[in-house]
């Protein structure tokens, strides 16, 4: 689908080299804009629609990276246009425009920092669980949103199941000193969990979920198959607290008697 733009300039290209030199002078500058304009919107349109139809969660800045370059080939054009110093004012515009766009100049003054804030601030949520005042031996479901958890509907691979933990596990880690049990969840459908967790759950007067959610739609959905597990496994579960740290979400889930306050 990416392709398709490209190999249409390439056939409407050698159409106009075909009508004559002259022609395809004329032609070829506009040819190249449209080609530039391809290469910047196809792949992160493509990326975007497999992530809206929930076909792959693609919308990631690194697998669009590719696409980044065609702005400065764009710029290259432009600047092919003008000529003696106005190339040169051009070209210096053009760069002092792409280091603001960029954001590291910005970020740097405003965060005191080249890099900008984290997308998702894995290590408040993991401190959040850790410091909270109930359930600290609950069991922690986590859906690390990583491609590779799609596999754990089907998958009962040790590796892969501590791969998706990473989050909770690695740079920022759970509190290890309880004895809280890790159900990494798939990314696609969360409610769907080994038998053996299920079982390991059902005891337990609550659980903790940290999911990675781009919408308030997708966390909605998360917690909802969440709770219906809840439920199945070991009666009504209760959602008594729910935090936002830029993208990760943390829900308390707590079975409790109908008409009984939370604690």
């Amino acid at each position: 689908l990416a392709l398709a733009p490209a190999l249409a300039l390439a056939v409407a290209a050698r159409q106009a080299a075909r009508r004559g030199r002259r022609d395809a002078a004329d032609d070829l500058p506009w040819l190249r804009v449209l080609l530039v304009a391809c290469w910047a919107f196809v792949p992160p349109a493509c990326l975007w629609a497999l992530t809206a139809l929930d076909v792959a969660p693609l919308w990631v800045r690194r697998y669009a990276i590719a696409a980044q370059i065609a702005p400065l080939v764009a710029m290259g054009l432009w600047v092919g246009l003008f000529r003696g110093r106005t190339r040169w004012w051009v070209g210096l515009a053009c760069a002092a425009m792409f280091m603001a766009a960029n954001g590291a100049q910005l970020s740097g003054i405003f965060h005191g920092r080249v890099v900008d804030r984290p997308q998702q601030d894995w290590r408040s949520a993991v401190a959040a669980v850790n410091n909270a005042a109930v359930g600290s031996d609950w069991p922690a479901l986590v859906r690390s949103d990583l491609i590779e958890g799609r596999e754990l509907e089907t998958s009962d691979d040790r590796e892969l199941r501590e791969y998706c933990l990473l989050p909770v596990t690695s740079i920022y880690r759970l509190d290890a000193t309880t004895r809280r049990r890790l159900v990494p969840l798939p990314t696609t459908r969360p409610g769907r969990m080994r038998s053996a967790d299920l079982q390991a759950i059902a005891p337990h007067d609550g659980a903790w979920l940290i999911a990675a959610a781009r919408t308030e739609k997708s966390k909605a959905s998360i917690v909802a198959q969440v709770q219906a597990v809840l439920r199945r496994t070991g009666g009504p579960a209760h959602v008594t607290t729910q935090q936002q740290f830029d993208g990760v979400w943390v829900v308390c889930f707590e079975r409790r008697p109908a008409g009984r306050p939370a604690n």
